[in-house]
């Protein structure tokens, strides 16, 4: 499904709209389905069949990871949610302008937020996993 960069920046931009509806009315399913939609839309628009595959398996985690981080938000980090749009707004950006810059740049603004969130995963997993070799002990 090769998109042109135009149909693609609108989609996107329709996309992110969908976003912020959202948000308004407190929808974490929504909100969810909607970001994983976005890149989705970018990693179909590229129309390579490695990439698809690659993102084929990986979806269903993501869409639970997703999902449990923006219901958690929506509860306890609702002002965080400017920082996502504008994050994804800069993926636009990126792409309309064609700047590698921008992207490195949005790339970087998500995953850094996305690594923390791993990190804190792991470490919780981590803890629960000392817990239950103390109890064992």
């Amino acid at each position: 499904m090769r998109m042109n960069t135009n149909e693609l920046v609108m989609e996107l931009s329709k996309i992110l709209e969908m976003m912020k509806v959202s948000i308004k009315y407190l929808d974490a399913d929504e909100f969810s389905y909607q970001d994983v939609l976005f890149h989705e839309t970018i990693i179909r628009s590229i129309d390579h069949s490695y990439i698809q595959m690659i993102w084929d398996n990986l979806k269903p985690v993501m869409e639970s990871l997703i999902l449990l981080s923006m219901r958690s938000r929506f509860k306890e980090k609702y002002e965080d949610f400017t920082r996502i749009i504008n994050n994804h707004q800069l993926y636009i950006d990126a792409i309309k302008t064609k700047d590698r810059d921008i992207m490195i740049k949005s790339l970087h603004e998500n995953f850094d937020d996305v690594q923390g969130k791993v990190e804190d995963l792991w470490m919780a997993q981590q803890m629960l996993s000392k817990g239950v070799e103390q109890e064992n002990d």
